[in-house]
């Protein structure tokens, strides 16, 4: 579908390049940075910009056999973790002196790179192969509840801290770290110091483009045509596909950004570092399971950020009770710090906002940095402007000892 949207555009943008009032999105070609990284893996990337890499294996405790990514130091460990349909490359495929991983690695930290389950990295386990339904029968809970106490477990054994400095979540690596919170947070207050929410993704009354929301109305008729036609690695990464959007990306740039933005936030702008567009989208999608899908479909039809509905006798199976139930926001006991942006739709200001208020029945106490930048959903792994981050390498530095 991707090959097919992109040749689509790319047709019509040479049919009618002349008028280019019409169709904004295709600009001239623009030339593409000296480095170019869409042909890299991310240990190349990493050690050739000057760091230390090392690559980790981690079996969760349902099974699932995890790639880890380490940009080593002796400094505190961090965890990022990536969004839907993302992998730990998109912490370092921005320009160098901008991509998030290196500028905490600059600022001192031991940067760890998660990948969660069903991504290009993590597609193994003990018992099962991809290929088996049976192994895609997870979403965003099984990910908090089991790839993040897997991987913290990891990092401590590996580092002789006793806590991480900071989990920092982007997207979906927000949501799983949200409710996981909810649902175990002894086991994180215990071992986390803070929880860096990056456009944070829990409710979602106002998400998305109308594309999007109507897919999301539908979910119940999306989730069984999947399942019919077995469909459960939803947009997996090709050598195909990642050889041909670098390609498209280093002629069109714009043309790709419009794409992305047409998914996520339509209509909008964002603050694009395009020069890199052929290195993120070589390396971009990276899949998911599609149970994660149908997960946030409920979440915003039914606008509850709620357990997965499997139906009212699976939910007396499951839970005992006929409705999914609620994922306690008041349970949570972690400091937080919150950045979002104003332009985003997928993390709309607006449900942002009823996140760190009373209706949420989060403890706003526990948010101790929040700030709004003029960023949509993509653009807090690709914008120019990346000094967000040394807000909260900063922040970090400030709250907790660091040399």
């Amino acid at each position: 579908m991707k090959i097919l949207a992109l040749l689509a555009s790319a047709v019509c943008g040479q049919l009618f390049i002349q008028d280019m009032n019409l169709y904004p999105w295709i600009k001239p070609h623009l030339k593409h940075e000296a480095e170019d990284d869409r042909h890299k893996t991310i240990g190349q990337i990493i050690t050739e910009n000057g760091f230390e890499f090392e690559e980790h294996y981690v079996v969760t405790e349902d099974g699932y056999e995890l790639t880890m990514h380490r940009i080593k130091s002796d400094g505190p460990p961090v965890l990022l973790q990536h969004g839907l349909l993302d992998c730990s490359t998109q912490w370092v495929i921005n320009s160098a002196d901008k991509a998030p991983a290196f500028k905490f690695a600059r600022a001192g930290f031991d940067v760890w790179l998660g990948n969660n389950r069903g991504n290009f990295f993590s597609m193994s386990h003990v018992n099962y192969t991809s290929n088996q339904k049976e192994f895609w029968d997870f979403d965003f809970e099984q990910m908090g509840l089991y790839d993040q106490p897997a991987q913290i477990g990891h990092i401590l054994e590996q580092t002789g801290a006793s806590k991480l400095e900071a989990y920092v979540g982007h997207s979906e690596g927000t949501t799983q770290f949200f409710l996981a919170n909810t649902m175990m947070p002894d086991f994180f207050s215990s071992r986390v110091k803070m929880f860096v929410a990056l456009a944070p993704v829990v409710h979602m009354e106002f998400f998305g483009t109308p594309v999007m929301r109507w897919a999301a109305q539908h979910e119940e008729t999306i989730s069984h045509i999947l399942q019919k036609l077995e469909i459960r690695d939803i947009m997996p990464r090709n050598a195909f596909i990642s050889t041909f959007t670098g390609i498209m990306c280093e002629y069109t740039p714009h043309l790709c950004v419009y794409l992305m933005d047409g998914i996520w936030d339509y209509g909008k702008t964002t603050i694009t570092n395009l020069a890199r567009m052929p290195d993120k989208d070589a390396h971009s999608q990276s899949g998911a399971g599609w149970r994660n899908l149908v997960h946030y479909g409920q979440i915003i039809k039914d606008n509850r950020f709620q357990r997965l509905d499997y139906g009212a006798k699976g939910n007396q199976e499951h839970y005992r009770q006929a409705t999914p139930p609620l994922y306690d926001l008041s349970k949570i006991d972690i400091p937080i710090a919150i950045v979002h942006g104003d332009i985003d739709t997928a993390s709309n200001p607006k449900d942002v906002a009823w996140l760190v208020s009373e209706k949420s029945g989060l403890n706003t106490d526990l948010v101790k940095f929040e700030k709004e930048v003029h960023f949509a959903h993509w653009s807090f792994m690709m914008a120019n402007d990346m000094s967000y981050v040394d807000d909260i390498t900063a922040l970090l530095k400030d709250n907790y000892t660091i040399e």
